[in-house]
């Protein structure tokens, strides 16, 4: 990579393809990492019934892109790499908003505090 800028730039992109591929697992509809759940906002009606394997390759795919997307914005910073703090902020709130649109995935908690509340 030519310089700090562009190495960052890079780990902004690898970060943007792992939320990507987490709302395409979402997308997918029941898998290994959210059976039971009913499908909220954009996920209704979609169900493709994925292979456990797709998803595991998907996630663990996602999970190594991001990890190595950090690590480049790490890098870049240590080299003095000066992203805008508005546009991070902003790029982090428009992934986490288009996250909330899928399914939880690789938690029971939320269908536990949904039975206890009707139980209380």
């Amino acid at each position: 990579m030519r310089g700090p800028s562009a190495q960052g730039r890079a780990g902004l992109a690898l970060c943007l393809v792992s939320v990507v591929l987490i709302f395409t697992v979402g997308l997918l509809g029941a898998s290994a990492v959210m059976r039971g759940y009913p499908a909220p906002g954009l996920a209704r009606g979609l169900s493709a019934n994925p292979a456990d394997t797709l998803i595991t390759s998907l996630l663990f795919a996602a999970l190594a892109l991001g990890a190595i997307g950090v690590f480049f914005g790490w890098l870049a910073l240590r080299r003095g790499w000066s992203p805008s703090p508005r546009k991070l902020m902003v790029t982090g709130l428009v992934c986490a908003a288009v996250l909330v649109l899928v399914p939880p995935m690789g938690s029971t908690d939320i269908g536990v505090y949904a039975g206890y509340g009707r139980l209380a």
